[in-house]
């Protein structure tokens, strides 16, 4: 009883698996072919470039598709199928499936399903393995309009590109050319001479990279914003192409439709408008606030009607309230509206001070709330070395508002010739002085205890405390300018006496000390004491033309004679 069931259920089974003889046939003809080609196996097909995997719920199949359709079971089938110009995938013992223009996760349960029909108990995996390519037009301001081929995971920025980038504003295109001439004085000569490319193009407008429409097949327009992909990263801004669309172009408004946004973030400009901006799409389009920006709110300006008469709103940000803060974020912005975020006032300002020279610890140091003076700060640097020279320190005050002088900005931009004796005379003195110089006397200070000499320090203040020098210059019309040791209490004629005495064409008048410490040019007598680090200064005789300036002298002489002459005999005769 036993062996008659298992009969019947070997029986069964059989004809289950059971196939058409004309159609195993068939399929065992594929099986051959295809392992005479590929031995065990399908044919790996040429690797495509793309930016990702492809994402079946985007992916729209169409003619060219080539899948692998593999087949398990009692003998592994592999099937390699295109999709027809007709949208069909012909697939060999179960006929045309209709796939066109269906997203591939749709397409594989239609395949799925009419496999099935057919190879019942089997496990059946569908693979798309290499996506097709096929042609889109590409219309409007660019600069080779027309057909361009595109794979199916191209986006819109890459047909574009394809068409030879958007127009730009203006593009002017020249050539030169080397020309030969020959003369009777002359064999032979050449010039380059430049004309315009008689393909020269003027471009008077670009094209927009905001208002790019993709026109499918369908009829479904889908907005293209180039500048915001690439600004934000923004993929569904430059979407994936398909079959038969159509990209235009339009020309970029220049002389209005624009959005202005600026203040307090990482990328402010002008942008150009494309309908459906937003508030967030803007600022995203800015890079964000910056650090220091109040980003609690953002003030609109608004154009009202066709004049020039204007609105003003300030549109609330709230981080405490991430629902109206989104809901603020999509405010719709109209053609040349103006957005501005403002900076936080003092935002972590920085207030610096700089010392340098003779101090044990030189260097930046910051200036805490509160006044700072000069004292705690040398204290803070851990005070003065023993090569500290106080008589020549100083302060420079570094602030823009305070080295800043309008007038003797004006005066470096004129010629010496054009100015006045009075702008000679300040600008000679302005030139010469340490700009920003501040009048402290660190000996007062710090050896006398004079706390008048005690200034608050200020932000960009610099401390400079140099090292004692032990020499004077003496410079200019001597025996042997340079360097001499520094002796105290000594005047100016100890060191011109140590430099062998005035040349002999010193103008001794006009020997001027210049002063260490302050810049100064002093005229000195008898009884001026050089200090450590001055300079003595002995200028050159100006050369002299004694013949011209008697021949001069005569003439005007002769002159005054002969007016006197006509003055005389005039009041004789009457």
């Amino acid at each position: 009883m036993k062996k008659w069931l298992i009969c019947i259920l070997l029986g069964l089974t059989q004809i289950l698996l059971a196939q058409d003889p004309l159609q195993g046939m068939m399929e065992k003809n594929i099986r051959d072919r295809m392992m005479e080609r590929t031995g065990s196996a399908p044919a790996l097909t040429t690797a495509t470039a793309l930016e990702n995997e492809i994402d079946p719920a985007e992916y729209y199949v169409g003619p060219g598709d080539q899948f692998l359709i593999r087949i398990e079971g009692t003998g592994n089938d592999n099937i390699e199928a295109a999709v027809s110009p007709e949208g069909e995938l012909i697939v060999p013992a179960v006929g045309a499936i209709p796939v066109a223009n269906h997203p591939l996760s749709e397409a594989k349960s239609i395949i799925q399903e009419h496999l099935s029909a057919k190879y019942i108990s089997r496990r059946i995996g569908i693979h798309l393995v290499k996506p097709r390519t096929f042609k889109v037009s590409v219309t409007g301001a660019v600069e080779n309009p027309g057909y361009v081929e595109v794979r199916a995971m191209s986006r819109a920025a890459e047909a574009i590109e394809l068409a030879g980038g958007l127009k730009q504003l203006l593009k002017v295109e020249t050539v030169t050319q080397q020309v030969a001439i020959k003369s009777e004085l002359r064999e032979e000569t050449s010039l380059q001479r430049t004309k315009p490319n008689p393909e020269l193009r003027y471009n008077s407008s670009a094209g927009s990279k905001r208002n790019i429409r993709i026109t499918r097949r369908s009829g479904e327009s889908v907005a293209v914003d180039l500048q915001k992909f690439a600004l934000t990263g923004d993929r569904r801004a430059n979407p994936y192409l398909r079959d038969g669309d159509v990209l235009f172009v339009p020309t970029e408004e220049t002389s209005a439709g624009r959005l202005y946004i600026a203040g307090a973030l990482k990328n402010p400009d002008i942008f150009e408008f494309a309908p459906g901006d937003c508030i967030g799409d803007l600022i995203a389009m800015a890079h964000g606030f910056t650090t220091d920006a109040d980003s609690s709110k953002i003030e609109l300006v608004r154009f009202q009607g066709k004049g020039s008469s204007i609105t003003k709103k300030v549109i609330l940000l709230p981080a405490d309230n991430p629902e109206a803060r989104a809901e603020a974020m999509r405010f719709p912005l109209q053609p040349d509206d103006r957005l501005f975020v403002r900076f936080q006032y003092k935002f972590h300002e920085t207030r610096n001070v700089e010392i340098e020279g003779e101090v044990l610890y030189p260097g930046f140091y910051a200036l805490e709330n509160g006044t700072v003076h000069l004292s705690e700060m040398i204290a803070r640097a851990g005070g003065f070395t023993r090569e500290a020279s106080l008589k020549n320190a100083y302060i420079q005050r570094r602030a823009q508002e305070d080295v800043l002088d309008p007038e003797y900005e004006r005066l470096k931009k004129m010629a010496v010739l054009e100015m006045t004796e009075s702008e000679r005379d300040y600008f000679k003195i302005k030139a010469r002085e340490r700009v920003g110089g501040m009048g402290v006397d660190f000996v007062a200070l710090f050896e006398q205890g004079d706390k008048s000499q005690d200034v608050a320090l200020r932000d960009h203040d610099l401390i400079h405390v140099p090292a004692q020098e032990q020499t004077v210059k003496v410079t200019g019309q001597v025996l042997n300018p340079g360097l001499y040791p520094y002796k105290p209490n000594m005047t100016v004629k100890h060191y011109l006496a140590e430099a062998g005495g005035y040349n002999w064409n010193a103008r001794k008048s006009r020997v001027r000390i210049i002063r260490s410490r302050t810049g100064e040019w002093a005229k000195p007598d008898n009884d001026s004491i050089i200090e450590v680090g001055d300079t003595i200064f002995i200028p050159e005789k100006p050369e002299r033309d004694y013949w011209r300036l008697s021949r001069d002298l005569i003439a005007v002489a002769a002159q005054v004679a002969t007016i006197f002459l006509v003055v005389y005999n005039t009041t004789s005769g009457q």
